[in-house]
């Protein structure tokens, strides 16, 4: 089994500047290709890209207020 990957950047959204909570996007935008950033939930909709590898990851709060990745990793680490 792959080990647990850790969201290791800022826990600030880019578009609204919040401190993220919960889930956290690092995503290609939307409106801004070929632009990354890291997202909120609230932002994600209207901003976020496909979560896929190569086009975005998903990472959510553990119970030790880390982050880490449960969608758009590798193939074969997920």
């Amino acid at each position: 089994m792959a080990e647990r990957q850790q969201w290791c950047g800022e826990k600030i959204c880019d578009i609204c500047g919040c401190e993220i909570n919960g889930v956290l996007y690092d995503t290609i935008r939307k409106d801004r290709k070929p632009e990354w950033a890291t997202m909120c939930g609230k932002c994600y909709p209207e901003y976020g890209s496909f979560i896929f590898w190569g086009s975005g990851q998903k990472y959510e709060e553990d119970e030790d207020g880390e982050f880490y990745l449960t969608g758009g990793g590798m193939p074969d680490d997920m």
